[in-house]
């Protein structure tokens, strides 16, 4: 099957994993009896010649989102005829990416008409969500005619500039743009304002929304009973708020240090979707290092310090989301990872980026036991990544057992950390206490 849009490819294996772990997950909701969208899409498919038109006309909502197989559904259930199916979105907007043909759907002979008018958006909050994809997006996703952008000059009312504020830590971040919403909530024509969270899970913001009282962002959100949410990024799509405040947008985070750049995209376009659900007021949190996406729109937004506009209600420190790991943090031994042999340093969140070459390399020569070639000193395996690690920044000499590529990029990578981690101490000594095996 061809994987149409996939800047990264995903080794054969691993593909293989996933897709072993998709068929144990459907064959888990048979056994108890439940299905989720895309089951009942899958399900539906298997019985195409079943459905005959019932409809003169369908029109659908978000239309970015549905795949081939949706759409073949929908064309099966109305008659061909003038205007008969009438699809409306943006593929900007795009939170999901799916396998989408229009011909192979059996929509052929589209007519594209753009929508002209913005009634959502000011015109400054729009211009700001389109210069920061104008500025951020590869060129070749701009012309590939798959991809359209609302043109700023076509909203039809103007607001507040956006603002990118600064505080000094998250949980601050977080304490002033809840002073800011209870401001505006009380004092001002503000019906509802949600507090995104970029960086955490639609799971952390759960949690921490119910640490805080705040209610989270979810398919039952009820507009005129909650006026203050707490959402992720994804969750916004498909709301509306007077005032969006996206907090953590730092370096880092914006984009992820842990998404390959070629797949960086994808979380622009999240960062888009959640800007344009700010109709009057968008406000772009960080600290320390504002997101690279941020700085390149500085002419749109104004930055700033978040207390220049608000007082921040110290009452409101109340923590940060609690992040789930991406890496259990079991395997890490109390934070010396430097002790671990290679297998075990590839579950921890400094061996994230590392190439695939250099991940099996790590796993063939760091193998928790470590062999010195008889008849030399020269090692040929070793016994924890601190000893790999001490071995290249301490002796530049080529080794023939190590790659130029596998050492520069050890070098490269883990080379700063390991020399300013204090637990690297504590690693060396184990390694020296213990002796070194021959072959």
């Amino acid at each position: 099957m061809t994987r149409g849009g996939r800047k990264f490819g995903i080794l054969t294996e691993w593909r293989q994993g996933v897709l072993a772990g998709l068929q144990g997950w459907e064959t888990k909701m048979r056994a108890v009896g439940v299905i989720d969208y895309l089951g009942l899409t899958a399900a539906l498919a298997a019985h195409l010649e079943k459905i005959t038109p019932r409809f003169a006309n369908i029109l659908v909502d978000e239309a970015q989102d549905f795949g081939t197989t949706e759409l073949a559904i929908i064309r099966l259930l109305v008659s061909p005829g003038q205007n008969d199916i009438f699809l409306c979105g943006d593929v900007a907007q795009t939170v999901l990416p799916k396998h989408r043909l229009l011909d192979e759907a059996g929509l052929t002979s589209v007519a594209r008409e753009r929508i002209r008018r913005n009634y959502r958006n000011s015109r400054e909050i729009l211009t700001a969500a389109y210069d920061l994809l104008r500025h951020n997006l590869h060129d070749e996703l701009f012309e590939s005619g798959d991809l359209e952008v609302l043109d700023p000059h076509f909203a039809n009312f103007s607001g507040p500039a956006p603002m990118a504020l600064a505080a000094d830590s998250l949980q601050r971040e977080i304490a002033f743009a809840r002073s800011y919403a209870a401001t505006h909530l009380e004092k001002m024509d503000t019906r509802n304002l949600c507090v995104a969270f970029a960086g955490f899970s639609l799971r952390d913001v759960h949690e921490f929304a119910k640490r805080c009282g705040v209610t989270a962002l979810d398919g039952a959100y009820d507009p005129t009973a909650d006026r203050l949410v707490f959402s992720d990024l994804e969750q916004t799509k498909g709301y509306e708020f007077d005032v969006l405040i996206v907090v953590n947008c730092c370096e880092d985070v914006l984009p992820s240090s842990f998404a390959p750049e070629e797949e960086q995209f994808r979380e622009l376009c999240k960062l888009y979707v959640c800007m344009t659900r700010a109709k009057r007021e968008l406000v772009l949190s960080f600290h320390g290092a504002a997101s690279r996406w941020i700085k390149t729109v500085s002419e749109t937004i104004q930055i700033d310090e978040w207390s220049s506009v608000e007082t921040c209600d110290l009452t409101l420190l109340q923590g940060v989301p609690k992040l789930l790991p991406q890496v259990d943090p079991n395997v890490a031994q109390k934070g010396n990872v430097w002790s671990l042999s290679g297998r075990e340093f590839l579950y921890t969140q400094e061996a994230i980026g590392l190439s695939v070459d250099t991940q099996d390399k790590l796993i063939e020569l760091v193998d928790g036991r470590g062999a010195i070639q008889a008849g030399t000193s020269r090692r040929v395996k070793w016994q924890s990544v601190a000893s790999l690690m001490a071995d290249l920044m301490e002796n530049r000499r080529p080794n023939p057992i190590l790659a130029h590529a596998f050492a520069d990029e050890l070098r490269a990578r883990l080379g700063d950390h390991y020399l300013n981690d204090p637990n690297r101490k504590a690693s060396e000594r184990t390694v020296l206490s213990l002796p070194a095996k021959s072959d």
